[in-house]
């Protein structure tokens, strides 16, 4: 894997390459560089310069790059590439930045990688000031203390180590960049231990699934032997007819009838619907998966394209997308990769007042709209992080024997089947809406749902912190934090990069050590249960977790 390595000795030390006292090196992977990133604390004009050397006699060392991550995108600076043996300075570039904003230097790999250590030196300096942020000076005394690094004026999280991508990120807007790893010997092999005795898991489940055979799906059923036309009822008589009804497509969509021979019709159907010259299913499907991801459609009556619809806000967008997805072979993960790869997608929802006083609902997507999880992304979320969800297929729920049916208009049918496997396979009945799916504003099982209207009531916070399956979820996490790192500042770290996908600040690290004091002396003096204070401890820290607007929430 890729790594970066700083010499804090008073000796030069090797490798296997020469790393005198005092310095930084960088060595890539195959397909992925190293990513140093500076986030500044500042707004205003700063001055980036610096130098690389090849490090190791051997290969045909690195490409660099500097790059500017704004809300905007990524912007080049300057990049270059060193030989065998050689040294490059990175000349001084001025820009400007804004808090919070990032300047990457990326070490990419050419053809080879074998032999590719790097030195790097690397400094920012304010322009018109005199603060200078120095990268060896700055994380050389505490490289192994965390990951980001604070600086020495006492900002937090701003020097960050990490792995990069081949594109650097080019196609994307910037999100926290992902923490590397430690290099810690003892900690990534028992990662490789439990990575490989899942990964043997799977192949036995592969093998026994192999051998059961293939699976029996039923699409349809069918209550008459040949299929046929229908003929109308009139006046909805049942035992009245009138005329024939022959099968076929719908007008506006082309009147096709069906050729003789066609059976049930379907395969004509799905045919009609995805030849080339409908237009509206591909839109129409695309339009759902944006939804899906963005809370709102392109066109955003997402079930009425017709004259009563709203017209999209991105028409040439939509027909983009269309064609794109016709191009995949109609296929739904590609539509959802491209989607998410997006800068319209990975686009910050900061507030910009010029922006909303011109487009204040963000049609124009100038802003990425913060959107609640659904109900059933929640319910998912929570089995998932906590170690509790059963990937397996859902099969058929327990419903009582028909001999015992009792149910009438006033005493209908009810039933709740608690499961763990993902919320798809929840049983849901059309009378009465599943208990949390209802409380997190699930879908309308009696009509077709184009949008759900999401709701904050005092109930859905009261769930959160009270009921028993968010406990339980709590005490998964909780086990799965006390089982993968030693110490409370492992454990943090743990728990925030399962449940939120980043590394908790100094602050929230801070915050996190002193609730924990606090609720341990709490549980000491009032709990008399069996149950170790420890596990007790970091389970209501996980509930904390679970509730933060930050896990709920794509932001």
């Amino acid at each position: 894997m890729p790594f970066v390595a700083v010499n804090t000795t008073g000796e030069t030390l090797k490798l296997p390459s020469m790393v005198p006292p005092g310095k930084l090196v960088a060595h890539p992977q195959n397909k992925e560089g190293v990513g140093i990133a500076w986030r500044s604390p500042i707004a205003g004009r700063v001055r980036v310069l610096g130098r690389v050397k090849d490090a190791q006699d051997c290969g045909d060392s690195v490409a660099w790059f500097i790059d500017h991550l704004s809300s905007v995108g990524l912007k080049q600076v300057a990049h270059g590439a060193i030989e065998r043996k050689g040294i490059q300075s990175i000349k001084p570039q001025e820009l400007d930045i804004k808090a919070g904003e990032f300047i990457q230097l990326a070490i990419m790999p050419k053809t080879g990688y074998g032999c590719d250590t790097t030195e790097v030196e690397w400094t920012i300096e304010q322009v018109g000031r005199k603060r200078r942020w120095n990268l060896v000076d700055e994380v050389i005394g505490d490289f192994l203390k965390s990951n980001p690094l604070p600086d020495r004026l006492g900002n937090p999280s701003v020097w960050f180590f990490y792995q990069v991508d081949r594109d650097r990120g080019e196609p994307f807007v910037p999100t926290l960049p992902a923490e590397l790893a430690k290099t810690n010997q003892a900690e990534q092999q028992r990662r490789l231990a439990r990575t490989e005795q899942r990964l043997t898991e799977l192949r036995a489940q592969r093998k026994r699934m192999k051998s059961s055979g293939p699976n029996e799906f039923v699409y349809a059923a069918i209550d008459k032997d040949q299929p046929k036309n229908a003929r109308i009822q009139i006046r909805g008589n049942r035992r009245k007819f009138g005329d024939e009804v022959p099968r076929k497509n719908l007008e506006i969509l082309g009147n096709d009838p069906l050729p003789s021979g066609a059976g049930s019709g379907r395969l004509q159907l799905a045919v009609w619907l995805t030849r080339e010259s409908n237009p509206l299913m591909a839109r129409v499907m695309v339009n759902r998966i944006w939804q899906h991801h963005f809370g709102r459609g392109l066109v955003a009556t997402e079930n009425d394209f017709g004259a009563r619809g709203q017209r999209p806000t991105h028409p040439q967008l939509l027909d983009w997308l269309a064609s794109r997805f016709k191009e995949s072979g109609y296929s739904v993960k590609a539509m959802h990769r491209l989607i998410m790869a997006s800068a319209a997608y990975q686009r910050s929802s900061d507030f910009d007042a010029r922006a909303f006083g011109m487009d204040p609902d963000a049609k124009l997507l100038w802003r990425f709209n913060r959107r609640r999880l659904s109900a059933e992304e929640i319910r998912d979320a929570m089995l998932l992080i906590s170690g509790d969800l059963d990937p397996t297929m859902g099969g058929e729920h327990p419903f009582p024997p028909v001999k015992k049916w009792g149910f009438s208009q006033h005493a209908p049918y009810y039933g709740v089947y608690p499961t763990k496997r993902r919320s798809v396979y929840l049983m849901q009945q059309r009378l009465k809406r599943h208990p949390f799916l209802a409380l997190f504003d699930g879908a309308d099982t009696n009509v077709s749902t184009a949008r759900r209207e999401l709701t904050t009531v005092p109930t859905q916070a009261l769930y959160l912190m009270n009921n028993k399956f968010v406990h339980e979820r709590a005490a998964g996490l909780a086990r799965r934090v006390l089982a993968g790192a030693n110490d409370e500042p492992s454990r943090t770290r743990l728990a925030w990069q399962l449940a939120l996908g980043r590394a908790p600040t100094s602050d929230e690290l801070t915050g996190v050590f002193a609730f924990m004091k606090q609720y341990a002396e709490a549980v000491a003096k009032s709990d008399r249960s069996k149950e170790p204070v420890e596990m007790k401890v970091w389970s209501a820290l996980a509930r904390t977790i679970l509730t933060r607007n930050e896990f709920l929430f794509v932001d």
